[in-house]
């Protein structure tokens, strides 16, 4: 069962009194996590994609060049255009990590959101928009693997990575806080 990371304790009878006490925990942490994996899955927006924008009017006159000078309006309208852009961009995120949220937990069991990765921490020109961990009985890794296949198929997800990796031991979902009344040697506090 992983355990905080750097949990000590002073000795083997320190440690044992610690297990015996949160013995139930313990128990109840490892059959909850018994016979499953954890799967890391997270959605990128693929910058090489433009945003689909189906309310764009083909026939609308060109926006005046970024060196001419723009009148107030003109530079109103593009200021607008501008928020308009990032709000449908942020829509299709939130409505993109809900569609693959929802699929991905018909087979999962549990899951735990974890914050996003910046691309200065992926290595990657591609923003993260959603970092999951799911927890998946080992006899439906295959139907997890069917469910990611059809939503990287999906034209609502158009513009979007979909990743997955594991299967992993399951961490986010086994920890144990066991350091109640505890100090940092593992003595009573």
């Amino acid at each position: 069962m992983p355990l905080p990371l750097a949990t000590l304790y002073a000795n083997d009878v320190r440690t044992k009194v610690v297990l015996e006490e949160h013995a139930e925990r313990l128990s109840e942490a490892l059959h909850r996590v018994t016979g499953h994996v954890e799967w890391a899955v997270k959605v990128h927006r693929d910058t090489a994609v433009p945003l689909l924008e189906p309310d764009a009017d083909a026939d609308a006159p060109a926006a005046s060049a970024p060196d001419e000078p723009a009148t107030g309006r003109e530079y109103l309208a593009r200021v607008r255009d501008r928020r308009a852009t990032r709000e449908r961009r942020q829509e299709s995120a939130l409505d993109a990590v809900d569609l693959v949220d929802r699929v991905v937990r018909t087979v999962a069991v549990a899951s735990v959101r974890r914050p996003l990765h910046g691309v200065e921490l992926t290595g990657r020109d591609r923003p993260q928009v959603m970092n999951g961990a799911y927890l998946v009985p080992r006899d439906d890794e295959r139907l997890l693997s069917a469910a990611l296949d059809t939503l990287r198929q999906d034209p609502r997800l158009s513009g979007f990575a979909v990743e997955a990796s594991g299967p992993w031991v399951p961490y986010s979902f086994a920890s144990v806080a066991l350091t109640e009344g505890v100090g940092r040697d593992g003595a009573p506090a």
